[in-house]
């Protein structure tokens, strides 16, 4: 039987800790204390929503599919009238999940983005190099953050924004702690983030070179060293991917990253008058 339950009451299971890395950004969710949380009382499944945002949904991959029907079911009663504008998590799950919510809002949804989890047990990069990895700062970085942000977020999502509409993330970024850079020769050539951190596990994400710094293996070094940051502070660096992007794909699994995963992000497409 599924429940909407607080924030604060969710149980991890052993089956949920082995899909840990792929679903990792439910932890982030779950610290919102408005998230909205579906659970089973057998804690086999787990669907978790910040408001406005995608809806990630967890079920054992053990259970047969009778019982995964009846989850399903039960579950799509608990979200009638909820703002669902996409789901994320096993593609088997969410495609069935996706097709139902988008049927009975007479619209169609669609593939946002594959993404691959993975996790680094060690750093197995051992190129030496000069670069230097620096923490962020506010009086000398801001310029910079927003243009690579711009940057990223092109790169990332194919958006086109201005620098200065980035400004004010960047600033919130650097204020984290947690944003870093790589200078070479002077410069500042690449950045990368500590997004979030669990118990075990600490989220890399934001990794970005300028173009006119690209394929020297700027990338390669912050992640490596950002990991071994990581790994200092007793947490296992993961990461995901767009799994379309060959070459970052073949960056962090050269550094020593496994895949754990693939999970998809389906977008919930707006009903059209």
């Amino acid at each position: 039987m599924l429940r909407v339950i607080n924030n604060k009451d969710v149980v991890f299971n052993q089956a949920f800790r082995e899909c840990e890395v792929e679903y990792n950004l439910i932890y982030r969710i779950l610290e919102d204390e408005k998230a909205f949380v579906i659970q089973s009382q057998d804690h086999n499944f787990i669907a978790a929503q910040n408001e406005g945002k995608a809806m990630w949904i967890w079920i054992n991959p053990a259970l047969n599919s009778e019982i995964v029907h009846q989850y399903l079911n039960e579950f799509y009663d608990l979200i009638k009238g909820r703002d669902i504008p996409g789901v994320t998590g096993y593609k088997e799950i969410v495609a069935k999940v996706a097709k139902k919510i988008a049927h009975d809002r007479k619209s169609d949804y669609k593939l946002a983005m594959g993404l691959i989890a993975y996790s680094c047990p060690e750093v197995t990069w051992k190129k030496s190099d000069s670069y230097q990895m620096i923490q962020s700062k506010l009086t000398l970085h801001l310029e910079i953050i927003s243009n690579f942000l711009k940057g990223f977020i092109q790169d990332a999502f194919g958006d086109e924004v201005t620098e200065e509409s980035q400004s004010e993330g960047a600033r919130k970024l650097i204020k984290t702690g947690n944003l870093y850079l790589l200078e070479a020769e002077g410069k500042v050539v690449a950045m990368a983030n500590i997004a979030h951190k669990t118990k075990r596990y600490g989220r890399i994400n934001a990794v970005y070179t300028p173009v006119e710094h690209r394929n020297k293996g700027y990338a390669t070094a912050i992640v490596a060293k950002l990991s071994r940051k990581l790994f200092e502070q007793g947490l296992i660096p993961m990461l995901y991917t767009d799994d379309t992007n060959i070459i970052s794909n073949r960056v962090y699994t050269n550094i020593g990253f496994c895949e754990r995963g693939r999970i998809e992000d389906i977008k919930i497409l707006v009903q059209q008058d």
